[in-house]
Protein backbone atom coordinates (compact mmCIF):
# COMPACT_ATOMS: atom_id res chain seq x y z
CA UNK A 1 0.00 0.00 0.00
CA UNK A 2 1.19 3.53 -0.93
CA UNK A 3 0.46 6.84 0.35
CA UNK A 4 0.54 9.93 0.07
CA UNK A 5 0.98 13.18 3.37
CA UNK A 6 -1.23 15.65 3.30
CA UNK A 7 -1.04 18.94 6.08
CA UNK A 8 -4.14 19.09 7.98
CA UNK A 9 -3.29 22.38 9.70
CA UNK A 10 -1.85 25.57 9.79
CA UNK A 11 -1.55 27.85 6.53
CA UNK A 12 -0.34 25.23 4.33
CA UNK A 13 -3.75 23.13 5.08
CA UNK A 14 -4.18 21.23 2.56
CA UNK A 15 -1.41 20.46 0.77
CA UNK A 16 0.58 17.38 -0.68
CA UNK A 17 4.37 16.63 0.79
CA UNK A 18 6.86 16.07 -2.01
CA UNK A 19 9.99 17.02 -3.62
CA UNK A 20 11.34 20.23 -3.15
CA UNK A 21 11.36 22.60 -5.36
CA UNK A 22 14.57 24.46 -7.38
CA UNK A 23 12.97 26.99 -9.08
CA UNK A 24 14.54 26.40 -12.30
CA UNK A 25 14.00 24.54 -14.97
CA UNK A 26 10.28 24.33 -17.21
CA UNK A 27 7.27 23.67 -15.21
CA UNK A 28 4.69 22.34 -16.83
CA UNK A 29 1.63 22.09 -14.48
CA UNK A 30 -0.35 25.67 -15.26
CA UNK A 31 -1.30 24.81 -11.25
CA UNK A 32 2.20 25.14 -10.19
CA UNK A 33 3.09 27.65 -11.86
CA UNK A 34 0.42 29.87 -10.12
CA UNK A 35 0.54 28.13 -7.04
CA UNK A 36 4.35 27.05 -6.54
CA UNK A 37 5.25 24.38 -4.34
CA UNK A 38 6.96 25.61 -1.51
CA UNK A 39 10.11 23.83 0.76
CA UNK A 40 10.50 22.57 3.64
CA UNK A 41 13.00 24.61 6.33
CA UNK A 42 14.89 21.59 7.67
CA UNK A 43 13.29 18.52 5.78
CA UNK A 44 14.15 17.12 2.03
CA UNK A 45 10.57 18.02 0.47
CA UNK A 46 8.31 20.66 -0.33
CA UNK A 47 4.32 21.69 -0.08
CA UNK A 48 2.83 21.13 -3.17
CA UNK A 49 -0.68 22.32 -4.11
CA UNK A 50 -2.33 19.45 -5.26
CA UNK A 51 -1.39 15.52 -5.50
CA UNK A 52 0.05 15.92 -9.21
CA UNK A 53 3.35 17.26 -7.08
CA UNK A 54 3.15 14.38 -4.23
CA UNK A 55 5.39 11.65 -3.55
CA UNK A 56 3.86 8.26 -2.73
CA UNK A 57 5.57 6.95 0.30
CA UNK A 58 5.78 3.05 1.33
CA UNK A 59 3.41 2.03 4.01
CA UNK A 60 6.65 1.59 5.80
CA UNK A 61 7.79 5.19 5.67
CA UNK A 62 4.65 7.26 5.96
CA UNK A 63 4.57 7.33 9.48
CA UNK A 64 8.61 8.19 9.89
CA UNK A 65 8.26 11.20 7.37
CA UNK A 66 4.84 12.28 8.93
CA UNK A 67 6.99 12.30 12.41
CA UNK A 68 9.66 14.35 11.14
CA UNK A 69 6.89 16.54 9.89
CA UNK A 70 5.57 16.86 13.14
CA UNK A 71 9.02 17.83 14.87
CA UNK A 72 9.01 21.20 12.66
CA UNK A 73 5.58 21.89 13.28
CA UNK A 74 3.59 20.30 10.72
CA UNK A 75 0.14 18.21 11.19
CA UNK A 76 -0.49 15.70 8.78
CA UNK A 77 -2.36 12.87 7.62
CA UNK A 78 -1.23 9.68 5.34
CA UNK A 79 -3.74 9.42 2.46
CA UNK A 80 -4.26 6.01 1.63
CA UNK A 81 -4.28 4.58 -2.17
CA UNK A 82 -3.78 1.49 -3.94
CA UNK A 83 -1.63 2.31 -6.58
CA UNK A 84 -2.13 -0.05 -9.82
CA UNK A 85 0.96 -0.83 -11.77
CA UNK A 86 1.52 0.84 -15.09
CA UNK A 87 1.56 -1.12 -18.15
CA UNK A 88 1.93 -0.27 -21.81
CA UNK A 89 0.17 -2.54 -23.82
CA UNK A 90 -0.32 -2.70 -27.80
CA UNK A 91 -3.85 -3.72 -29.07
CA UNK A 92 -3.39 -6.39 -31.56
CA UNK A 93 -6.78 -7.34 -34.14
CA UNK A 94 -7.28 -10.88 -34.89
CA UNK A 95 -10.02 -12.78 -36.20
CA UNK A 96 -11.57 -16.10 -34.96
CA UNK A 97 -10.70 -18.80 -37.60
CA UNK A 98 -13.90 -20.97 -36.20
CA UNK A 99 -16.42 -18.17 -36.35
CA UNK A 100 -14.56 -15.71 -37.93
CA UNK A 101 -15.45 -12.56 -35.01
CA UNK A 102 -13.42 -10.04 -34.60
CA UNK A 103 -11.58 -8.78 -31.96
CA UNK A 104 -8.41 -8.03 -30.39
CA UNK A 105 -5.67 -8.74 -27.27
CA UNK A 106 -3.47 -6.60 -25.43
CA UNK A 107 0.06 -7.44 -25.55
CA UNK A 108 2.47 -6.42 -23.14
CA UNK A 109 4.61 -3.73 -25.05
CA UNK A 110 8.57 -4.19 -23.99
CA UNK A 111 11.22 -1.79 -24.37
CA UNK A 112 13.10 -4.21 -26.46
CA UNK A 113 13.73 -5.77 -29.73
CA UNK A 114 10.98 -8.20 -30.19
CA UNK A 115 10.74 -11.06 -32.28
CA UNK A 116 7.68 -13.41 -33.05
CA UNK A 117 7.01 -15.57 -29.80
CA UNK A 118 5.63 -18.68 -30.07
CA UNK A 119 1.72 -19.53 -30.35
CA UNK A 120 -0.45 -18.00 -27.45
CA UNK A 121 -3.86 -19.72 -26.37
CA UNK A 122 -6.41 -17.47 -27.05
CA UNK A 123 -10.52 -18.02 -26.49
CA UNK A 124 -12.75 -16.37 -28.97
CA UNK A 125 -15.31 -14.23 -27.31
CA UNK A 126 -18.34 -15.28 -29.54
CA UNK A 127 -17.79 -18.87 -30.20
CA UNK A 128 -15.57 -19.71 -27.02
CA UNK A 129 -13.66 -21.81 -29.01
CA UNK A 130 -9.77 -21.62 -28.32
CA UNK A 131 -6.88 -20.74 -30.85
CA UNK A 132 -3.40 -19.53 -31.15
CA UNK A 133 -2.38 -16.68 -32.42
CA UNK A 134 1.55 -15.38 -32.72
CA UNK A 135 2.38 -12.47 -30.83
CA UNK A 136 5.74 -11.01 -29.71
CA UNK A 137 5.36 -10.46 -26.16
CA UNK A 138 2.77 -11.82 -22.76
CA UNK A 139 -0.93 -11.42 -23.81
CA UNK A 140 -2.06 -9.38 -20.77
CA UNK A 141 -5.40 -8.92 -21.91
CA UNK A 142 -8.58 -10.23 -23.64
CA UNK A 143 -9.66 -11.24 -25.88
CA UNK A 144 -12.12 -8.22 -26.40
CA UNK A 145 -14.82 -7.76 -28.95
CA UNK A 146 -14.26 -5.24 -31.51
Amino acid sequence: MMHRIRITSGEYKGRYIGGTFSGWGLITNPEARENPPVNITGAPYALHATELGATQFFNANTEDVRAKLKALGFESEAVEEVVAPRQNYVKIPTECPHCHAKQEVHVEALTRFAQMGTPLPVVCVKCEKGFEIMVPDPIIGGPFPV
